[in-house]
């Protein structure tokens, strides 16, 4: 809110043509302060949660106990799931921020978005699953707001990196910017310079 209130001061920024642009759990900020904020004039929305973190979490510790790599120091299923109950445990009771994420709603913020906005996925997203984009989108829409535009991207997980890209870590798929680009364009009806632009990441 206060990146948004001191943009709109900016005598070299159209204070009409403010956009979040958010990744993850940075997504479901982007989409408060929208919701908060009548200076945002559109939203998108990149691997964004409509759970709330515990439900997230547990879909999570669900996947990495069936799919995920362990040592041999955790040789058998109880002694993962102790580990996973243990880490989060710990960290309720020294992250700050980690008790709030887990019982955030990011639900009845969306329905408070009325500016246009694009919710883009990865198909293969295994740490906020594909349907909580196709959740976001019904839920904005049926709260009334009529500019929702949402497409999810074959090939792309959580982190919407390039696919095929040969370094680590990748940089975001270029797919994914011209996505962006191409929406903002006709949100905007002008050709945005993205070299401006920033993504509130999250670390769900």
């Amino acid at each position: 809110e206060a990146i948004v209130s001191a943009l709109s001061r900016r005598a070299e920024i159209d204070s009409t043509r403010i956009a979040l642009v958010g990744h993850s759990e940075g997504g479901a900020i982007a989409s408060l302060v929208a919701a908060n904020q009548p200076r945002v004039n559109a939203v998108v929305s990149l691997a964004a949660p409509s759970w709330n973190g515990r439900r997230i979490m547990d879909w999570q510790d669900a996947y990495e106990l069936r799919y995920g790599s362990w040592s041999s120091f955790r040789p058998t299923e109880e002694s993962r799931r102790a580990w996973l109950v243990a880490e989060r445990t710990r960290r309720e009771t020294t992250e700050s921020w980690f008790p709030y994420f887990l019982d955030y709603e990011p639900l009845p913020a969306i329905r408070r978005v009325r500016v246009p906005l694009l919710v883009i996925h990865g198909e293969r997203d295994v740490q906020v699953t594909p349907e909580q984009a196709l959740e976001l989108a019904r839920a904005a829409r049926e709260a009334g707001n009529a500019a929702v535009t949402i497409e999810v991207l074959t090939e792309h997980s959580h982190a919407l990196v390039d696919p095929a890209a040969p370094t680590f870590p990748a940089p975001m798929s270029a797919l994914v910017g011209k996505r962006i680009r191409e929406w903002l364009g006709v949100t905007f009806s002008h050709r945005p310079n993205l070299r401006a632009c920033g993504v509130l990441r999250g670390s769900t």
